[in-house]
């Protein structure tokens, strides 16, 4: 018995570490989370390439890419084990394959697709929230 509390403490641990993790973007960044089962997935490489593509918009827009490849993370295409996988996909209802969403810096999705999200639509959905117009308007 002692063994199974201790088990979920640990569990408990692990699960407020991985929302402490997601937190951490709170207010800063803007996620594009992509959910795959695997690196060969198509939405994956469609969705990386416009990232990839568009770079220095997403980056004036605080976007980070965050793709769940089955049970591994990367942030901007680098392997990270400071995020959850199953975690992310329980808090945002992502299924284990083919979609895309936008996390806006409040945490909240602002667009969920089932294929990848143009840069274009993309960056007309964060021009278009108050956050970001003060933003720009606090750059000139």
């Amino acid at each position: 018995m002692k063994w199974l509390c201790g088990l979920l403490v640990f569990a408990g641990v692990l699960m407020s570490s991985a929302a402490a993790q997601i937190d951490d973007f709170l207010w800063k960044n803007r996620l594009l989370i992509v959910s795959v089962s695997n690196e060969n997935a198509l939405l994956l490489a469609e969705q990386s390439a416009i990232f990839d593509d568009h770079y220095a918009g997403m980056n004036d827009r605080d976007l980070k890419l965050i793709s769940l490849v089955a049970e591994r993370v990367y942030v901007n295409e680098v392997s990270t084990d400071q995020l959850d996988a199953a975690f992310m996909r329980e808090q945002y209802d992502l299924p284990n394959q083919g979609v895309a969403i936008l996390v806006g810096k409040d945490g909240t999705v602002k667009l969920r697709r089932d294929a990848a999200i143009s840069a274009a639509e993309l960056f007309s959905v964060i021009d278009r929230m108050p956050m970001r117009r003060r933003e720009m308007k606090d750059r000139g």
